[in-house]
């Protein structure tokens, strides 16, 4: 998810609110850089942008055919640019200036893009994909620029570091991988008992999250403890960090969107998005 850092929720009263209704589970999830618009996808493939304080609904971006299925998202840096994508392996985004929709690359031989994430520095784009491969895309050309083969079976998720220097990655063999931005090489990793989903690197660098199939986020920095939050019984698919560092989003399989207090680990904020 990856999932550019989300901005911090201005005001946002703790409490419930519905925003959404979505046929399939929560799959992506991305805040614009000024916090006024919340991206959300879900494993129809469809994506929706929200005004998370009001519940009302900006844009709706269809698919590109009905066999397009899941939902992944990021903001590009600079907040003008929605990348988005599904199974059928094309990456597209949303022009916030133009308001329209526009194709960036297509993955290799069709393969399904499992999660999406800019370089801060907006030069690039990672995804992960179906085959476990990890790619660095040329913002202004669309073209690979390298492939990691990085998991056995799917690798479910990437995200970047806000330095640019490391790449964080996370798959179905319940490995979390810290990639050498520029090389390519494995610096450092975590194992998990179960499938890992959603990867999201801190503002500061120093932890990165990763959400499992068994309902837990687990916040890991290498040098100290895991912290371990829970949100239920619910696969966690996407795992989110405000900009300022001091909130922590997840979606669920559920339809449910759990907001955390970093400082604290005490849950603020619930978001439900039920289905028809």
């Amino acid at each position: 998810m990856g999932i550019v850092r989300p901005y911090t929720l201005y005001h946002v009263k703790r409490g419930n609110m519905t925003i959404a209704k979505h046929n399939g589970s929560v799959r992506g999830l991305a805040w614009s850089l000024d916090g006024t618009m919340l991206a959300v996808g879900d494993q129809t493939g469809a994506i929706d942008i929200w005004n998370p304080l009001t519940g009302e609904l900006v844009e709706q971006l269809s698919k590109e055919n009905e066999q397009d299925s899941l939902g992944f998202l990021d903001w590009s840096p600079d907040g003008l640019f929605l990348a988005y994508t599904g199974s059928q392996g094309k990456i597209m985004g949303w022009d916030v200036t133009r308001q329209q929709k526009t194709f960036f690359a297509q993955s290799t031989n069709g393969l399904g893009i499992t999660g999406i994430s800019w370089s801060p520095d907006d030069t690039r784009l990672a995804t992960s994909s179906t085959d476990g491969t990890v790619t660095a895309w040329d913002r202004l050309t669309g073209k690979s620029m390298w492939i990691i083969d990085a998991h056995k079976g799917w690798a479910n998720d990437v995200d970047w570091a806000l330095d640019g220097s490391l790449l964080a990655s996370g798959g179905d063999d319940g490995q979390l991988k810290i990639w050498d931005a520029k090389t390519g090489k494995l610096v450092n990793q975590a194992s998990s008992s179960d499938q890992i989903f959603s990867v999201a690197w801190s503002p500061n660098v120093n932890h990165v999250t990763w959400a499992s199939a068994a309902g837990q986020v687990t916040i890991t920095d290498f040098e100290k403890p895991d912290i371990h939050l829970n949100a239920g019984t619910g696969q966690i698919w996407v795992v989110a960090w405000s900009r300022d560092g001091q909130q922590l989003a997840a979606g669920t399989n559920t339809n449910t969107v759990f907001v955390w207090d970093t400082a604290t680990s005490q849950q603020i904020q619930l978001l439900t998005l039920p289905t028809p």
